[in-house]
């Protein structure tokens, strides 16, 4: 769990400066600088269920077949924390951005997060 996490989240919860749709994530995208092409790399996002409520993760679908998304917990209880697991693989030199779309049973509303960087 990154350092100010749980800091974060109380603030989120106190604020409410974003549409709840149950997840908080210690992100929404990663950076992930210059890589090798044809070379696999793997990041993590954080999450933890914000709702009074359990909630089930539906669905995490990426955009394309270079990028498998794994999750830790499908179901949360409140306060529960699960991992999303990105394993990249870069096919092409240049610039990228890949991105992963999670639904849950607590809103419509889809969380996107976004993994850019170079393949070189």
């Amino acid at each position: 769990i990154p350092d100010g996490f749980e800091m974060e989240v109380g603030q989120f919860l106190s604020e409410r400066k974003y549409p709840d749709n149950g997840l908080f994530l210690d992100r929404l995208t990663l950076d992930m600088g210059d890589i090798e092409v044809g070379s696999k790399q793997t990041v993590t996002f954080t999450a933890i269920n914000t709702k009074e409520a359990a909630i089930h993760i539906d669905r995490v679908l990426t955009d394309c077949d270079c990028t498998e998304a794994i999750c830790s917990k499908y179901d949360l209880n409140p306060g529960e924390k699960c991992v999303f697991t990105a394993v990249f693989t870069a096919e092409d030199t240049g610039r990228f951005e890949k991105f992963l779309f999670i639904s849950t049973t607590a809103s419509e509303q889809e969380t996107v997060l976004c993994i850019t960087g170079t393949a070189k």
